[in-house]
């Protein structure tokens, strides 16, 4: 066989070019107008061809077009690797190599461009030629174009093919009789071009039973979707961590029961990303059972609820008087707790040190009034050290270890602000956060209570979920969120809010009044009182400063009922005007702070405030 040297005499270093000796005179192109292609050239300028195989035709093939114009002899690269040696020490000591290895290989395996060598500990390492200049050794450096792309068998004469994870895999793949595939980085890694020869009808993807494997299978099987095969998934049953094709073999396992093991993809909407599609019966048929309730018509099963407030409220208090009613199975601030729950509990608020007072003057408070209940407390609840180490960075990830150790049906996190190192303020980083919530609550079937704070307002307005951090993005995803603040009126007084729940509550909406008890060296702890009466901004205002409850203190009345000239008569001793549309005015703003209600015309009537009646 004649070179390419026989017929030209100019041809670049790299051995792809040649100048024309018909029609260029090499002196007007920085290259030559001739392909080089292993045996064959073609000229792109005057459309003639070579075969160095046999003598030079005259005229030129039928539309004659180069797929590849790869050189084919051995790269730079691959004489750098090595293989040809690696290649020959394999033909000749493939069995003892296969041993060594502890590979289920048979003599086969010579049908695949594989080299062995000794690595710099000594031990024997696969190499493979994955093309012309690709070599791969195996688990370590890549020579060549190390893009990824297909290395697969010669075809078996069988229907089926294995795409494997790796090319160890893919030669024992072969070994046992199936045609097989690879890619050449990785799992999670594939091809901007993958094509499935039309001879197979299914496809059967083997990667490793590890995450990467599972995330990996799972990315092929969506991008071969479509393709007119049957596709299946293996799913590893009982095997270790990183368990692969290999292995099974080795374990003395058949192809046949690989296929078995192995289940259809993309039967389902879920298997290429969608969501469960049901028909309306088996809709019903598959979501009988509600969540059951964790604190009555309040808190259920599956719910991440908000607790928020603002600063020096008794958000701390309260959670923890939560987690502990919960632990018990006793009521929490009048609301019935059907069965007691196992309970994880943690701070970023207070010192460690801090909170286990906390713990002695809130938790054993409620130890000490239900005896009969109290030995659940040690069983039922566990309290995680974290106060004040390293706040603002994630510590979800440690919840997430914390609760695959140790199961639980309630986990409360207190608070969001300093759980995390994402910015509660931007929206983009919430959203991030409560993704991992949500994962977190899915993964281990756990209901969540977090708390939070309010954003600092100038003046007091009605509690709503406006006052969050964390803005819509937050507050639309929760389930349910109660929210309190501190009253002017009454020292301990403080107003709670549901403000937002998914069933049917009475006290939504309703503004209530819980006391903190707050004994020196003693208990510490909340207790509910009543729906509060009077319009809810009563209670922020404090009457000492207040001008309203200046004029209302200036009323003569009758009995509780005076006149709107009594009322004009108390603003000009008060404020030293009373014109009509000041008069007016200035009833309006009391009748919507509930210090004052209209009985008739011209005719009102002072609201009693119940304080005394309210807090014993």
């Amino acid at each position: 066989m004649k070179s390419a040297s026989d017929f030209f005499s100019k041809i670049s270093p790299n051995g792809k070019r040649a100048w024309c000796p018909e029609c260029d005179d090499g002196t007007s192109r920085k290259q030559g107008t001739v392909q080089i292609n292993g045996e064959y050239a073609y000229c792109h300028k005057c459309n003639h061809d070579w075969d160095f195989s046999e003598e030079r035709i005259q005229t030129p093939r039928v539309q004659y077009k180069l797929a590849n114009t790869k050189v084919k002899v051995e790269s730079r690269e691959v004489k750098k690797s090595g293989y040809a040696q690696a290649r020959d020490t394999f033909v000749t000591h493939w069995q003892k190599a296969v041993d060594e290895l502890e590979l289920p290989w048979n003599e086969k395996c010579l049908d695949l461009p594989i080299g062995v060598r000794r690595d710099d500990k000594k031990n024997a390492q696969l190499v493979f030629q994955i093309n012309d200049n690709h070599v791969k050794f195996h688990k370590g450096p890549q020579f060549g174009d190390a893009e990824c792309k297909v290395f697969e068998t010669p075809h078996q004469s069988r229907s089926y093919l294995v795409i494997c994870e790796g090319e160890k895999d893919l030669v024992t793949a072969y070994c046992n009789g199936a045609s097989a595939l690879t890619f050449t980085s990785g799992a999670g890694a594939l091809p901007a071009k993958i094509s499935l020869d039309d001879r197979y009808n299914k496809v059967y993807i083997v990667y490793d039973n590890d995450e990467k494997g599972e995330l990996g299978a799972k990315k092929l099987a969506k991008r071969l979707f479509g393709k007119k095969v049957e596709l299946y998934v293996m799913r590893w049953e009982s095997k270790p961590s990183r368990y692969d094709l290999t292995d099974w073999f080795s374990d003395g396992f058949t192809m046949d029961q690989l296929f078995a093991s192995c289940e259809r993809f993309g039967d389902k909407p879920e298997d290429i990303g969608g969501m469960r599609s049901f028909s309306p019966s088996q809709f019903a048929e598959t979501f009988v059972n509600m969540p059951e309730p964790i604190i009555e018509d309040l808190f259920f099963e599956k719910d991440i609820m908000g607790l928020a407030g603002g600063t020096n409220v008794g958000k701390s208090v309260m959670s923890l008087q939560l987690s502990t009613c919960l632990a018990l199975g006793v009521p929490f601030l009048g609301f019935r707790i059907p069965k007691a729950r196992k309970v994880m509990h943690v701070q970023f608020e207070l010192k460690d040190e801090s909170f286990k007072q906390l713990i002695e003057r809130t938790a054993m408070h409620f130890v000490d009034k239900y005896p009969v209940e109290a030995e659940r407390f040690e069983q039922n609840l566990s309290i995680l050290s974290s106060g004040q180490n390293n706040v603002f960075t994630d510590k979800w990830e440690e919840m997430d270890a914390n609760l695959t150790f140790d199961p639980c049906d309630v986990l409360v996190v207190d608070n969001l602000y300093t759980s995390t190192n994402k910015n509660v303020s931007k929206n983009d980083d919430v959203m991030d956060l409560l993704r991992t919530m949500v994962n977190l609550k899915n993964k281990h079937k756990v209901a969540i209570l977090i708390v939070s704070h309010h954003k600092k307002l100038g003046e007091a307005t009605p509690l709503d979920v406006s006052q969050m951090l964390g803005g819509s993005a937050y507050t639309n995803h929760l389930d349910g969120i109660v929210q309190l603040a501190s009253s002017q009126r009454l020292p301990g007084l403080k107003v709670m809010k549901i403000t937002k729940v998914r069933s049917q509550n009475d006290l939504h909406g309703v503004p209530v009044g819980v006391k903190l008890h707050n004994v020196s060296d003693g208990p510490l702890f909340f207790e509910y009182l009543k729906p509060l009466p009077k319009n809810e901004m009563f209670w922020y205002t404090d009457p000492k400063e207040s001008v309203e409850e200046k004029v209302l203190q200036a009323i003569v009345t009758d009995g509780h009922n005076f006149s709107r000239e009594m009322f004009k008569a108390a603003l000009e001793e008060v404020v030293g005007f009373g014109s009509n549309a000041a008069v007016t005015n200035w009833i309006e703003r009391m009748m919507k702070q509930g210090l004052i209600n209209k009985i008739g015309h011209g005719q009102y009537r002072k609201m009693e405030t119940e304080l005394d009646g309210l807090v014993d």
